[in-house]
């Protein structure tokens, strides 16, 4: 039953739209976390 509910809603919120900037969040805390790694690997790699 709650996962009918649970169903239901993210339905209302893919129709609605607020899908999207939920799933902005976490795409750019990875992305940030990626432009960090890479910044530490380009520093690690120059270091000489």
């Amino acid at each position: 039953m709650k996962l009918k509910l649970f169903f239901i809603v993210l339905l209302a919120l893919l129709a609605s739209g607020c899908a999207e900037s939920i799933v902005a969040v976490p795409q750019a805390i990875l992305t940030g976390t990626g432009n960090v790694i890479t910044s530490v690997v380009d520093a690690i790699i120059f270091w000489d």
